[in-house]
């Protein structure tokens, strides 16, 4: 009986070991780097398994033979404890390898080995990802800037043109290599239907974000979630005549529905995502067009939600195709600014509709805005728009619209994103 307890407790301590063995869940490297990024599957192992050097044996595949490169350091960030390198986020789950040299340009494959004092990890023949450098991705890394454009102009016959411009732009840096959060400051301009490019709607904002170890593994599809505090806030609208300033925590709970991938989204993405926010704005009024109080904070509750996906077969002049879909709802505590043409006077004559008033309500203020784009580039191509409702600081209500227009996106990885609750 003896032999056999301890013949059974043998193999289920090999069982056991080899169901908590590390698993590689994907690599990503390029000719011209010098490094490799690996992205291990729960369960993570520990810094010790995977910080040594030699433990990484990583050779090149040429058409003429084999080229061992050598591995000068690794980085891990496993989790909250890890030195993480600067563009690492809490409990992100990869390592990161930086080799004495670059990858050659007539490397084609990378085998990979992990060898450490419990077990053998081996990934042949790796596919190396495209060369993405170039004029448009000059950021000292993919977590510090972030600049999106999307705009459309129509002319029409006897009339103002029409222009709809979507824009913001933003800068994050990591404070104590992320460990305190990170720190920087964002901007957006919407224009809607105007018959000039000037925005009429523009927010600009200092930002902190941090995450939230509320859990250090995943929960189904539900990621750690992130705070976002916009501080030092300021809403105004084209011609400078209403003014706000905000303060506005938030808290952003990411999803992702295609495995356990907690890296920043790219410009291509290809898994289905999802983010839920909730949150405040503490507004102050400073100049108002209407006989709204003035030098009194008030408070508008925030709720939100967005969705991307896409499929990205990365040829030439086909980059990706992806859906992205944003939903807001304001719910002020006083009297807001708000312009809405059905309550415009109708001119008994004409039968048509006078100058829209400004007026004040405390009713909820939604906004949809879904958009399909097509980049034949990573970072150029051409969206199909479709927008609804209002945004701050006039709140002028938009029927449904369509629009077709050019989209330009650098570095639009960060998650600093999060603060403006956008995909």
């Amino acid at each position: 009986m003896r032999h056999r307890f301890i013949t059974s407790a043998l193999v289920v301590m090999l069982a056991l070991s080899t169901w908590a063995k590390p698993k590689i869940e994907r690599i990503k490297a390029k000719r011209g780097s010098s490094i490799i990024s690996i992205h291990f599957d729960n369960p993570l192992p520990s810094a010790a398994d995977v910080a040594n050097k030699d433990f990484w044996i990583v050779a090149g595949e040429f058409k003429t033979g084999i080229h061992r490169y050598v591995v000068s350091s690794v980085e891990p960030c496993l989790s909250p404890a890890d030195v993480k390198p600067p563009d690492c986020n809490a409990v992100d789950g990869y390592v990161r390898l930086h080799l004495t040299e670059n990858v050659l340009a007539d490397n084609t494959k990378i085998d990979l080995t992990l060898i450490n004092n419990t077990a053998v990890i081996n990934v042949p023949a790796f596919q190396l990802s495209k060369d993405q450098s170039g004029p448009l991705g000059t950021s000292k890394s993919k977590n510090d800037s972030d600049v999106y454009f999307s705009g459309s102009y129509t002319a029409v016959v006897d009339g103002d043109p029409v222009w709809d411009v979507d824009a913001f732009a933003g800068y994050m840096y990591p404070l104590k290599h992320g460990h305190l959060g990170k720190f920087g400051f964002y901007g957006q301009a919407r224009t809607k239907k105007s018959d000039n490019a000037d925005p009429n709607s523009f927010l600009d904002y200092l930002v902190w974000q941090k995450d939230i170890p509320l859990w250090n593994t995943w929960l189904g599809p539900f990621q750690t979630p992130f705070f976002n505090y916009r501080v030092a806030g300021t809403e105004f609208d084209r011609d400078g005549k209403q003014l706000n300033f905000i303060n506005s925590p938030v808290v952003t709970l990411p999803l992702r529905f295609s495995g356990k991938i907690s890296d920043p989204l790219a410009p291509s993405v290809t898994f289905p995502s999802m983010t839920l926010q909730f949150g405040t704005e503490f507004v102050k009024v400073e100049k108002s067009r209407v006989l709204a109080p003035e030098k009194n904070w008030y408070t508008r509750g925030l709720l939100g939600a967005t969705f991307s996906a896409g499929y990205a077969p990365e040829k030439p002049a086909f980059d990706s195709i992806t859906f992205s879909s944003a939903y807001q709802v304001r719910l002020p505590t006083a009297g807001e600014i708000y312009f809405d043409k059905r309550k415009a006077p109708i001119d008994r004559k004409t039968g048509k509709r006078g100058t829209t008033p400004a007026l004040l309500g405390t009713q909820a203020r939604h906004n949809v805005d879904s958009k399909i784009s097509y980049n034949f580039t990573k970072y150029l191509g051409i969206s199909f728009e479709h927008t609804y409702g209002s945004l701050p600081p006039i709140f002028t209500r938009n029927d449904h619209s369509f629009a077709l227009g050019f989209t330009l996106t650098l570095k639009q990885t960060t998650y600093g994103r999060y603060s403006i609750l956008r995909p």
